[in-house]
């Protein structure tokens, strides 16, 4: 493969990969933000329930290829071996809480999880050690 094919080839490839992005970024973002965030109302005996989520998405790609070094004659104009791109996405979603409305009054529920706290826990329980063991060393002298 001589140089202008490889620069074709790769060309080829980087278009692919940035084509596939497009792809996944547009069918993401084709749904409507509050159809993904806010659920169906759920109505019984006098209580409408809206559940709410927490929603990210992140895409990524590249693409690169490999040049053989044996045919480089140190022009860094070796044949091309060996290239690939690819592209990937990911959508997470996890329940945030709900919205009730009962009798005329709308609350705001949070869903929240008990390790949402132990950073917090872990944290103080250092501090406190911390703080005590200064204690112990100024009452000692």
């Amino acid at each position: 493969m001589n140089e202008q094919e490889t620069r074709e080839h790769q060309a080829d490839g980087m278009q692919a990969t940035t084509d596939a992005m497009k792809e996944i970024v547009t069918r993401i973002s084709d749904r409507p933000a509050a159809k993904v965030v806010f659920g169906e109302p759920i109505a019984e005996g006098g209580v409408t329930v809206i559940p709410v989520a927490r929603v990210s998405y992140g895409v990524g790609g590249g693409g690169g290829g490999r040049q053989d070094s044996a045919s480089d004659n140190g022009n860094g104009n070796g044949e091309q071996r060996g290239g690939g791109g690819g592209v990937g996405g990911g959508l997470m979603a996890s329940p945030a809480g709900y919205i009730e409305m009962r009798g005329g009054t709308t609350s705001w529920h949070p869903i929240t999880s008990p390790w949402q706290m132990t950073p917090l826990v872990l944290v103080g329980g250092m501090a406190a050690g911390m703080i005590l063991g200064n204690v112990r060393k100024l009452i000692r002298g």
